[in-house]
């Protein structure tokens, strides 16, 4: 794998995606993000997916699977 610096040396992307902010503005959780460029390095396709619109709604699904496992547990242990 090529460092950063090589890669900006280049002219392409090692492939690392920056942090989002943690609280968008709200108009910016209702659109879809810009086109991908066609030569984008896996993390990237992936980080692009997941702010579009129906993979941001499938991804905040694993929120709730968790829980019902833990309640179950707790009521098992009798807390």
């Amino acid at each position: 794998m090529a460092t950063p610096r090589e890669c900006f040396r280049v002219g392409r992307s090692s492939g690392r995606l920056k942090r989002d902010k943690h609280h968008p503005a709200p108009l910016d959780r209702f659109t879809e993000p810009a086109a991908l460029f066609a030569y984008a390095a896996p993390a990237q396709a992936m980080g692009h997916k997941l702010k579009t619109t129906l993979y941001r709604a499938l991804y905040a699904l694993r929120k709730q699977t968790v829980e019902p496992v833990f309640g179950i547990v707790k009521s098992v242990l009798d807390f």
